[in-house]
């Protein structure tokens, strides 16, 4: 393509040109093609219109001479940078510049109120499992006899402790300091398979120790995938501010990628599928986040394609465990409805008299209390309650990641009414969920040492 070359003016037609001094968008109608300087309503600047890059020297009137002068049959030919405008008057363009100036503050504000509103809902979930506080010593003595007490690194409110595993070697795991709150869910499905063994020695039936023991593996397969998630690197995004360390270790530097720029305070802006995405700048990680992710004020870190933060087990669920998460409901859903059934079916046929498949329970029915039926009916309760919410939230989660969306995105409508621009389709967009397991930790064994390294440092500031 050729460059860009001046135009000659039009009298009547409508030019917009910007302003070098304040950036304001100044609209005029051409009364005259001997005139080449326009001022700007907003600062007074006299622009000129055959370079418009800098304003006019004090003085210039910003209009040729007349024949016979010095500019004598010479036409004023505008700059490629003035533009063809629509045609409306000063005091418009001021209610536009102020509409677009409100717009901004009120997205701003919208946004803001967004995140204060998720903010606040987390720390509500947050302090009611808090409430539970007698129930944390459990996840305490746990993590003391796995981890001990001593942590190699901090990063936020992360503490990362090393274990051994044979074939494996050294494995960091991330241990964040609301992690206790999973004592919760584990304290109320121990309480609900005590309950039903309660019931099993009472009734001694063939039946009902069948499902007791698919309800032992039932909740053995919840604890496995609980600590899966909570002991699990959800997608942390590495703070900025341990540049220093690893430059000097000599380790590419991923933020600068990643736009990092210490003391910006202003988003970025790019371009996928055709809509503009935001990239907010992150104060307490120092850095610009990547795309999709989210600062979580519990883990004092970025996490990559954040979901949500759970407060019910204390962590947060993004790109490296959504896909745990995920399973971790669908086995609660499922450890439920087997509970739920069995449990029905012991009252119903005890207190109906046998009229079910199953009837032969009803021959143990006599040797039941009343705290046994008090067991039961509470656990009744308790799997129904669980099971529905359970399933509401694994529908809502998996409805919004085949739309190529996450819980954040889809509460703040981020994209409007318009498809998402991350959304490939339900097929890729399962397989991108069922390969997100396969995203590398944040948590090597060089990181960790960069993280021990700036913690050294935070604590003893005479050290070198």
């Amino acid at each position: 393509m050729g460059p860009l070359s001046f135009r000659t003016p039009v009298i009547g037609h409508w030019y917009c040109v910007l302003c070098p001094v304040c950036g304001n968008t100044v609209s005029f109608q051409c009364q005259s093609t001997s005139e080449y300087g326009i001022s700007c309503y907003l600062c007074q600047t006299l622009i000129d219109l055959r370079n418009p890059c800098a304003p006019l020297e004090h003085g210039d009137s910003g209009v040729l001479p007349p024949q016979g002068g010095d500019g004598c049959g010479v036409e004023v030919r505008y700059s490629p940078k003035v533009g063809e405008s629509n045609g409306a008057s000063a005091s418009s363009q001021l209610f536009e510049l102020f509409s677009r100036a409100a717009d901004e503050t009120q997205k701003l504000s919208s946004v803001t109120g967004h995140e204060a509103t998720e903010l606040l809902s987390a720390r509500r979930v947050q302090a009611l499992s808090d409430k539970f506080w007698i129930l944390h010593p459990l996840v305490h003595a746990v993590e003391y006899v796995v981890f001990g007490n001593k942590p190699v690194a901090r990063v936020g409110n992360v503490r990362i402790f090393r274990l051994w595993f044979p074939l494996i070697g050294d494995m960091y795991v991330p241990v964040v300091e609301t992690s206790k709150s999973y004592a919760l869910p584990t304290a109320i499905t121990f309480s609900i398979f005590c309950a039903m063994l309660y019931l099993c020695a009472a009734l001694d039936n063939p039946w009902f120790r069948q499902r007791v023991v698919i309800c032992a593996f039932c909740v053995v397969s919840f604890i496995v995938l609980i600590w899966a998630s909570v002991y699990t690197d959800p997608g942390y995004v590495r703070p900025a501010y341990l540049a220093d360390e690893l430059t000097a270790c000599g380790v590419e530097e991923p933020t600068q990628q990643e736009g990092g720029v210490p003391g910006a305070n202003e988003s970025q802006w790019e371009m996928v599928n055709g809509v503009r995405v935001e990239r907010r700048w992150c104060g307490t990680c120092k850095l610009y986040r990547p795309l999709r992710a989210k600062h979580c004020y519990f883990c004092g870190m970025c996490v990559e394609e954040m979901d949500h933060h759970c407060g019910v087990i204390g962590v947060c669920v993004g790109r490296r465990n959504i896909l745990t998460f995920l399973l971790l409901v669908a086995t609660a859903v499922v450890s439920s409805a087997i509970a739920f059934h069995t449990l029905f079916a012991v009252l119903y046929t005890c207190l109906e008299g046998g009229h079910m498949s199953n009837a032969s329970i009803a021959a143990s029915c006599g040797s039941l209390s009343f705290w046994h039926y008090f067991a039961a009916c509470f656990s009744l309760l308790v799997t129904l309650i669980v099971g529905c919410s359970c399933a509401m939230l694994g529908i809502s989660i998996l409805y919004t990641w085949m739309r190529g969306l996450t819980t954040q995105e889809r509460m703040r409508n981020l994209y409007g009414p318009g498809r998402s621009p991350f959304d490939q389709g339900i097929v890729r967009n399962t397989c991108h969920l069922l390969s997100s397991w396969r995203t590398k930790s944040l948590f090597t064994r060089s990181f960790v040492q960069l993280a021990a390294l700036h913690g050294s440092k935070r604590d003893d500031p005479t050290a070198v």
